[in-house]
């Protein structure tokens, strides 16, 4: 591993550091063409750091606030106005990981709107890993989306790797 980087965090240093730290100590092995090593660029993994794993998911009356003026904003094509909010909701700490998928949804939806595809399949990966918060209707949704992006910008293997995460329909019984 060389030059990792964190790409987006809760902004507290003591965690950045922990997770730098954290990948330079992992082994990894080298991906294989033709029987011989081969560099891979742009590999990514999300790491949640929590302090308490029985604390309770859910948003703070003040995320739901923002979130509902934010969506309103985005609805009403006021995205100078709701990207501020964003940025300002964004800027708080990081609450707990269920607030963390909404806010990336949140931001999936102000990316469709300003029709920033790169933007938005960063913002749907970030919902598709807080599947657990999510629910599953807007998770395949984004899944969706993200094999479709995935595929425009050539991510086949992020592409298969979405689409095998799609839940298969079933059919009603008779």
């Amino acid at each position: 591993m060389s030059s990792p980087i964190v790409e987006d965090s809760s902004g507290n240093r003591s965690f950045k550091r922990a997770t730098i730290n954290a990948l330079t100590q992992w082994k990894y092995n080298p991906a294989i063409e033709n029987g011989q090593a081969i560099q891979q660029c742009n590999q990514s993994v999300r790491l949640d750091d929590s302090l308490d794993w029985t604390s309770k998911a859910g948003a703070t009356k003040k995320f739901v606030r923002y979130y509902k003026a934010i969506t309103a904003l985005i609805g009403a094509g006021e995205l100078v106005e709701a990207k501020a909010s964003m940025a300002r909701l964004k800027a708080t700490p990081r609450w707990n990981l269920y607030q963390d998928a909404w806010l990336s949804y949140l931001q999936a939806t102000y990316y469709i709107a300003t029709a920033d595809e790169h933007q938005q399949l960063i913002s749907l990966n970030r919902v598709i890993s807080g599947r657990q918060y999510i629910p599953n209707g807007i998770r395949q949704s984004a899944l969706v989306n993200a094999f479709i992006l995935n595929l425009k910008f050539f991510n086949y293997a992020h592409a298969l790797a979405a689409f095998e995460k799609l839940e298969k329909p079933t059919m009603p019984k008779h």
